[in-house]
């Protein structure tokens, strides 16, 4: 692989590349500032856009309103993480990045073929119809997506559990949810208040969030708390790497490239999912249960969908486009 292509709103892979210096080197007078707004009560993601801002303030060749776009909008910051991660392994791939024209990240407003996937997305979980969204997504897109809807009878979202999430916050007690991954000690007593006050898991999480703790990022602690996904399994896990590669789909020359890789991977690669037990590695089989488990739950939520709904991973062979 030579090159990495992603979209961004300001199509400036420059200043991109700024920020992503910055970030990455955390020269001492950007660190000084963002401790500063961090002190003040502000969440990560507006104390280091803040500190950004205030770092650049002096530069000539960077405005301040290209700099904030840069720092506010979602496909931005997703191609500054790349770059930061490419530098990270000093990367030899050249990064390119695309304008994101029309729609905005956060449009719930369908507009022709260049709709958002947010707009998509509601349209699909509102109206469970496929329709008005014809123009909107490929043609192949549309055919999987209406393959799944007359399989599984609906579609999937977070509000699907809300009674199950409604019991796990109202009975996860203070060191269970502490130990949650993305949980920290400020928050905990917040969940707890909220939760016995409220009767709707939209309702907590309004009442939960703040400045510092993003919807976002507390819908992410209820995906964790639903997978019991806890900061010490996630930091074992981390640390000691990728156990496995799985193979969910290929082409006849990615088929090729599985031949070689199976030579040269320092990794085992997975195309049969029970083969894994054959490999015998605690900590591979403690990282794929996270699989299993999430393939499980999500088809929990699929409530229309009356075939068993467990271990669908091993039966599901990948997909092979000859």
């Amino acid at each position: 692989v030579d090159s990495i292509v992603f979209g961004s709103e300001i199509g400036d892979l420059s200043l991109l590349e700024k920020v992503a210096d910055v970030l990455i080197k955390e020269p001492p007078i950007y660190v000084k500032i963002l401790k500063f707004h961090l002190n003040k009560g502000d969440s990560f993601p507006l104390a280091r856009s803040k500190s950004l801002e205030e770092y650049f303030k002096n530069h000539e060749d960077i405005s301040k309103d290209c700099l904030v776009k840069a720092l506010s909008s979602p496909n931005n910051i997703l191609a500054i993480e790349y770059l930061k991660a490419l530098k990270r392994i000093n990367s030899t791939m050249t990064p390119y990045t695309i304008t994101r024209v029309e729609s905005d990240y956060n449009s719930n407003i369908l507009s022709g073929s260049m709709s958002s996937a947010s707009a998509i997305r509601n349209h699909i979980l509102k109206h469970n119809d496929l329709e008005l969204i014809n123009n909107s997504i490929p043609y192949h897109t549309h055919n999987h997506l209406n393959n799944f809807f007359e399989k599984y009878k609906s579609f999937n979202s977070l509000d699907n559990y809300s009674q199950v999430l409604l019991y796990l916050l109202k009975t996860t007690n203070s060191n269970e949810l502490k130990n949650i991954l993305d949980v920290d000690r400020s928050l905990v007593s917040r969940i707890i208040k909220c939760s016995a006050k409220y009767n709707s898991v939209s309702e907590i999480l309004n009442c939960i969030k703040t400045k510092r703790y993003t919807y976002t990022r507390l819908q992410r602690i209820l995906i964790h708390l639903l997978l019991k996904i806890n900061s010490e399994s996630f930091l074992e896990l981390h640390n000691n790497g990728p156990q496995y590669i799985r193979v969910l789909g290929c082409n006849r020359k990615g088929l090729d490239l599985l031949k070689e890789m199976k030579i040269t991977s320092e990794i085992p690669i997975i195309t049969k999912f029970a083969n894994y037990r054959n490999l015998n590695n605690p900590l591979l089989e403690k990282m794929i249960h996270f699989d299993i488990n999430a393939t499980n739950i999500y088809f929990l939520g699929l409530r229309n969908f009356n075939e068993p709904k467990f271990n669908l991973d091993y039966l599901t062979n990948p997909y092979i486009k000859l």
